[in-house]
C-alpha cells in the first residue's frame, strides 16, 4: 500500500510578519495551491491514502475558498479512487466545521474523542486499518492505550497528535515499549512544525508542516511518501510548499559606495533566486546589512528598498516578494585581519566540531587577544553541538577578513 502522510496545512492562516502588501492576494491564494500541489503528489504517486493528521484548517469557520477547493479537491482524489483519513485537533475539530465541507464515500473522519478504526480494501487488494482519534484540549489523557492491537489484516497504521518530541517524551506512558507492542506498521504523528522522527521500529514519523506560515517554520517543508510492501517500509519527502521564507545577512562594511552595496546584495539574490525549488511560487525575502557607517543616511533605507525592488522587477525575479531590510552600521576597521584566505579558514573549519578545537584553531590561526575575546563570549562551553559551531563560524566571519589569495 501506498499513502501520502501530512500535518499542519492549516487552511486560511494568515502569513505573519509580512510587509510587502503588493502580494497580499497571491499569499491568501498560496493556501489553496499548496493543497492543490498535496492533490497533484497524491495522484502522480498513485497512493491509496493521505492522511491528514491534525490542524488541517486553521480555524473553525472555513473560508468559503477554502471550503471549495478542499471539496474540490476530495472529488479530484475520488476520481482516482483515493481515500481521505482526517482527525482534529483544537480549534479545528471536527464538531466546528461548518457545514461547507461536504461529505464523501472516500473521506474518513476520526470525529470522535476515543479511539476509531476504519478499514478498506488497498488498490492491491491489501487489507489496512487505521486507528486513531480526535480531541479538544493537549490536557486531555492520553489514550494510546485504547488503541487496538495489530490481527489479521496487512497493514495496521496508528494516527496521534502530539504538538513536540518533548511532550512525547514526558507523557504518562512509556511511548515506545506502549506503541510497540500494538505492532503497527507505521505511526502517522501530527501538530509538531519540524519534521520528527519518534522513532524508527515501529516508524513513528511528523513530517512537520508543508505550508509554511512565518519564517520560523521554514524547515524541510514537505509531505511524506509512504509506501508499505512485503513487510518494508519505503519513504522519502515531496515539497509541495507554495510559499518560503528566505533571509539573506550581508556584512559589507568593505563596500566603499552604495553602488558597490547594491550590486553585491543583487549578485546574492541571483544566487538564491536561481536555487529556488520549482514548486516555491513565492519566496519571501528578509534582507539583513551591516555597512559601513560613513555610508548612512537617514535615507538609505529607502532608497535600498526602492532599488531593490526596481532591481526585482527588471531582472525577472518574479518569485520575490521583497519583505523587509534591515541596516546597521559599523566600521570596517573594526575587522581582524587573518594572515589566511577565505577558503582555506573554512575548510579548515568545517573540520572542526567541538568547542576546544576551535579554541585551539583560534589560537594556531593567529595569537591575538580580541579574536579569542570575542571566541569566549559567543561560545557555550557546555554544548558540542554543530549547530553551535555553525553560529560561532557566523560570528567568526562577521567579526574577520581574510587575505585576498591568488
Amino acid at each position: 500500500m501506498k499513502f501520502i502522510h501530512t500535518t499542519k496545512l492549516q487552511l486560511d492562516s494568515a502569513y505573519r510578519a509580512i510587509e510587502c502588501h503588493d502580494d497580499i492576494e497571491r499569499l491568501v491564494k498560496s493556501n489553496i495551491d499548496t493543497l492543490n500541489n498535496l492533490v497533484d503528489a497524491a495522484i502522480e504517486h498513485d497512493v491509496d491514502v493521505v492522511l491528514l493528521v491534525s490542524e488541517t484548517f486553521h480555524k473553525k469557520c472555513v473560508s468559503y475558498a477554502t471550503s471549495t477547493a478542499f471539496n474540490e479537491a476530495i472529488d479530484r482524489l475520488s476520481e482516482h479512487n483515493i481515500k481521505i483519513l482526517i482527525n482534529f485537533h483544537g480549534f479545528s475539530y471536527f464538531n466546528y466545521i461548518d457545514e461547507r465541507i461536504k461529505r464523501s464515500e472516500n473521506l474518513f473522519i476520526f470525529n470522535d474523542k476515543n479511539v476509531e478504526t476504519f478499514e478498506f480494501i488497498t488498490k492491491n487488494a491489501e487489507l489496512v486499518k487505521f486507528s486513531g482519534f480526535s480531541y479538544l484540549n493537549d490536557d486531555e489523557p492520553f489514550r494510546v492505550g485504547n488503541y487496538p492491537v495489530k490481527g489479521n489484516e496487512d497493514y495496521h497504521i496508528g494516527l496521534m497528535y502530539k504538538k513536540s518530541p518533548e511532550e512525547a517524551v514526558n507523557l504518562p506512558v512509556a511511548l515506545d515499549h506502549v506503541m510497540k507492542s500494538f505492532e503497527y506498521d507505521y505511526w502517522a504523528m501530527g501538530g509538531y512544525s519540524y519534521r520528527h522522527l519518534y522513532m524508527e521500529e515501529p516508524f513513528a514519523f511528523c513530517p512537520g508542516t508543508p505550508n509554511p506560515h512565518n519564517e520560523r517554520h521554514m524547515f524541510e517543508n514537505s509531505v511524506q511518501f509512504v509506501e508499505l510492501k512485503g513487510g518494508k517500509l519505503d519513504t522519502y519527502p515531496i515539497a509541495i510548499n507554495v510559499v518560503g521564507y528566505h533571509r539573506l545577512e550581508l556584512d559589507v562594511r568593505t563596500a566603499e559606495s552604495f553602488a558597490s552595496i547594491m550590486n553585491l546584495v543583487v549578485s546574492e539574490m541571483n544566487e538564491l533566486y536561481a536555487g529556488l525549488s520549482p514548486q516555491e511560487q513565492i519566496a519571501i525575502l528578509n534582507i539583513d546589512l551591516k555597512v559601513d557607517k560613513k555610508l548612512l543616511s537617514s535615507q538609505m533605507h529607502e532608497h535600498t528598498f526602492n532599488y531593490l525592488k526596481n532591481e526585482i522587477e527588471r531582472l525577472g525575479f518574479s518569485k520575490f516578494c521583497l519583505n523587509h531590510i534591515e541596516i546597521i552600521g559599523g566600521h570596517k576597521d573594526e575587522l581582524i585581519r587573518l594572515p589566511l584566505g577565505e577558503d582555506e579558514f573554512k575548510e579548515y573549519y568545517d573540520n572542526k566540531v567541538r568547542t576546544t578545537d576551535v579554541r585551539k584553531l583560534t589560537s594556531d590561526i593567529y595569537d591575538d587577544k580580541k579574536i579569542k575575546e570575542i571566541i569566549k563570549a559567543k561560545m557555550d562551553a557546555k554544548s558540542f553541538a554543530r549547530e553551535v559551531m555553525k553560529k560561532v563560524g557566523q560570528e567568526i566571519e562577521g567579526n574577520f577578513t581574510f587575505e585576498e589569495r591568488g
